[in-house]
């Protein structure tokens, strides 16, 4: 005979129930850092010689978002 864990959790006082919530956000939180701090950093695999190398744009003056000219308003005088 099995008991189904909903049955469990709603037998749990309010309090209890927030508690063990805590505990597994504070485990969860744990692994999710220790696996960002521990994951593969090592260099990337050198490029195959079935892909095509990278497209390098000629470097332009102006970047993009930007106007060619500059705008002035004029200033009002009262």
């Amino acid at each position: 005979m099995s008991i189904q864990p909903r049955a469990v959790w709603d037998r749990l006082s309010p309090e209890l129930q927030q508690a063990i919530i805590n505990e597994f956000q504070t485990i969860l939180s744990e692994v999710i850092y220790e696996y960002i701090r521990t994951s593969d950093t090592s260099p990337h695999k050198p490029q195959s010689d079935n892909l095509h190398s990278s497209v390098h744009a000629t470097p332009i003056t102006q970047q993009p978002g930007e106007s060619s000219s500059t705008i002035r308003f004029a200033s009002t005088s009262n």
